[in-house]
C-alpha cells in the first residue's frame, strides 16, 4: 500500500492519476475542508475516475504525530508530495513549522512502521545558488543567508528530515522540480498568469528559472519512488531554463493577447510592495508582492537536468508544447 500527502492538491492529483494505472492500493492525506474537485477533474482527464472511490482517506494534519504513525501503518512506500507556499516573511513560522515539523512526523512514523521506500517532492528552492549564470544542479552547495526565502528554508531543512531518516535505514529519494506547469487555479497558483495575460498584462521582469510539466514531474516521481533501486539521492527535474520574458510572451502567443513590452525591476517590485502594504492594512488583505518575491523575479538561475536525464532516458515535455495546452484550457474554461 502506498500513502500519499498532497492528493487533493496541484501535483498531488497527477500523481493520483498516474498511480491509478498501478494497480496498488492507495491510502491518502487530506485536510478536512479540502476541495477534491480538481483532483476528480484530473482523474476523469484521465479516464480513471472508478479510481476516486478505491482511495482510502486519511483526513487531519501531518503535524498529528500520533495519526501520521496510524496512518502508515501497513503502508510500503511514502509520496509525500504536501507543502505550505509562501514567499512571504510574515508566514516564516507557518511555512517552517507546517513543512519541516509535518515532514519530521511523517518520517518517524515511517520508521516506525519500517516503510519500505520514502519519496519526498522538495523543490529548486531548496537548493544552492550560483554566480555567472552557472547551472544549479544536486550538487550546488547550500548557502545560509538572510536573501533565502521562508520557502527555500523550509524546503531545505524538510529536506534534512528525510536525510536524517536515511541514516536511520529509511530507504528514500528526494525529487528538486522546477517551476511547475499545468492547468490549475487560475486565480492564485502559476496558472494565474494565463489570466493576468488575458486582462493585458504589460510588464515583465529581467530574471528566468526553469520550468517543468506536471505529467513530467508525476511520471519521474512514479518511476523513482516505485521502480527504480536508487537510494540516498536527489534529482532536480526540469524540462527548460527560460526567462520570466520569454514565458509570458509564449503565453500571451498562445491566447493572442498583445505581448507585455515594459520592464520592471527589483528596485520597483520592491517600491510597489511598499505600496501594497499601505493598501493591504486599508483593505484587510495580504500584500501581493515581497522582498522576497521581487529578488526571485529578477534573479537569472539555471538547472541542469541532466542526472534524471541520464538515469532514465528521459524526454521531457518542450514548455511551449505545455503552454498551447494549457491555453486551450484557459479558453475552453469559460464555454
Amino acid at each position: 500500500m502506498i500513502f500519499v500527502t498532497g492528493g487533493t492538491g496541484f501535483l498531488g492529483a497527477h500523481l493520483l492519476a498516474k498511480l491509478a494505472g498501478e494497480g496498488i492500493t492507495v491510502r491518502a492525506l487530506k485536510r478536512k475542508n479540502s476541495s477534491t474537485e480538481y483532483l476528480k477533474k484530473i482523474l476523469a482527464r484521465n479516464k480513471c475516475s472508478n479510481f476516486y472511490n478505491k482511495i482510502e482517506w486519511i483526513e487531519g494534519d501531518m503535524l498529528d504525530y500520533e495519526l501520521m504513525l496510524e496512518s502508515l501503518k501497513d503502508i510500503t512506500h511514502v509520496i509525500h508530495a504536501a507543502a505550505i507556499v509562501s514567499f512571504n516573511k510574515k508566514d516564516f513560522k507557518l511555512v517552517t513549522n507546517g513543512n519541516v515539523n509535518g515532514t519530521a512526523n511523517l518520517v518517524n512514523a515511517a520508521l516506525s512502521n519500517n516503510v519500505k521506500r520514502f519519496c519526498h517532492v522538495s523543490s529548486i528552492a531548496a537548493l544552492g545558488g550560483v554566480e555567472n549564470d552557472k547551472a544549479i544542479d544536486e550538487n550546488t552547495e547550500w548557502r545560509n543567508n538572510k536573501e533565502n526565502s521562508a520557502y527555500s528554508i523550509a524546503k531545505y531543512y524538510s529536506e534534512l528530515q528525510v536525510w536524517r531518516g536515511h541514516s536511520e535505514g529509511m530507504e528514500c529519494v528526494i525529487v528538486n522540480p522546477s517551476v511547475i506547469l499545468g492547468s490549475g487555479n487560475w486565480k492564485t497558483d502559476i496558472s494565474s498568469l494565463f489570466t493576468k495575460v488575458n486582462k493585458g498584462l504589460k510588464y515583465y521582469t529581467s530574471g528566468s528559472t526553469g520550468f517543468v510539466d506536471v505529467t513530467d514531474v508525476a511520471d519521474i516521481v512514479i518511476k523513482l519512488a516505485l521502480h527504480s533501486e536508487v537510494n540516498g539521492e536527489r534529482f532536480v527535474i526540469n524540462s527548460e531554463n527560460i526567462s520570466y520574458r520569454d514565458i509570458l510572451n509564449m503565453i500571451a502567443k498562445s491566447l493572442n493577447k498583445e505581448l507585455p513590452k515594459k520592464e520592471v525591476g527589483e528596485k520597483t517590485l520592491n517600491f510597489a510592495h511598499k505600496l501594497s502594504i499601505v493598501g493591504s492594512f486599508f483593505s484587510n488583505s495580504k500584500s501581493l508582492i515581497s522582498p522576497d518575491m521581487a529578488r526571485i523575479a529578477t534573479s537569472k538561475l539555471f538547472y541542469s537536468n541532466k542526472k534524471i536525464s541520464n538515469l532514465l532516458s528521459y524526454s521531457f515535455k518542450p514548455i511551449q508544447v505545455t503552454i498551447n495546452e494549457i491555453a486551450i484550457d484557459f479558453l475552453e474554461k469559460d464555454k
